[in-house]
């Protein structure tokens, strides 16, 4: 959550580096006006509504910079088709093609999300509670998460899929329902690449891991390659 300026640089650097693909340099994109331009500015407002919203307790300058940002941010997104509500998201958010996604209040996103248009994260019409979702997960294009559920880090909820029940860190989703039909790496891929990322009490356990992979794979890892691409 973005508390202090330095946590608000931090967050624009990250979905800044998260965006930063293509040839075209900011100012052509923004010329052209194209999804990448369109995808910055968003994130851009969101992140500063976020820090005054956070800090609008601290003096009526930070109250009346929030309610700018928030209409700001409320006309933008209505003009191209896109809701995230602030705080939802942690650093390194990545919009493609940023239309027709949402993105609920409740909803509790961590690091390096990456999300496709017409995309759905939102709250159960029976509790209102909405998904709980982990670091580096990509959702394909219409992807959908619904209600009081848990997708563990590095999962891919692929095109179209629905996801209604608790997803285990790095699945492969397919489908509606939404049914785990792999995963992305190996359980000792896996545990190589959260060398890098996470401090040691933060990895995922390489039992559980092998237990996940047991169960869902059986030997299918190869059939299953070409629902890499959106990694």
């Amino acid at each position: 959550m973005i508390q202090t300026r330095n946590d608000l640089r931090r967050y624009l650097q990250a979905d800044r580096a998260a965006l930063a693909k293509g040839t075209d340099s900011r100012w052509i994109q923004g010329i052209l006006n194209n999804d990448a331009y369109k995808s910055y500015k968003l994130q851009t407002i969101l992140r500063y509504t976020e820090y005054y919203r956070n800090n609008r307790n601290h003096g009526l300058f930070y109250k009346l910079m929030y309610l700018y940002y928030k209409i700001k941010g409320s006309h933008y997104g209505g003009k191209i088709d896109c809701a995230i509500a602030p705080n939802s998201c942690g650093p390194g958010l990545k919009i493609t093609h940023p239309k027709g996604i949402m993105i609920s209040w409740d909803a509790k996103i961590g690091k390096n999300f990456s999300v496709r248009r017409n995309s759905l994260i939102g709250n159960s019409l029976y509790d209102h509670k909405a998904p709980t979702i982990g670091d580096y997960v990509q959702f394909g294009v219409g992807a959908q998460a619904v209600g009081d559920v848990v997708i563990g880090r590095g999962a891919i909820i692929s095109n179209g899929s629905v996801v209604l029940r608790r997803v285990p860190p790095y699945a492969i989703i397919v489908g509606n329902p939404g049914k785990i039909i792999g995963f992305t790496m190996t359980p000792e891929e896996i545990v190589e690449w959260e060398k890098d990322k996470y401090s040691e009490d933060e990895r995922t356990p390489i039992e559980t891991l092998q237990k996940n992979y047991k169960k869902y794979v059986s030997g299918r890892y190869k059939d299953i390659n070409k629902f890499t691409s959106l990694k």
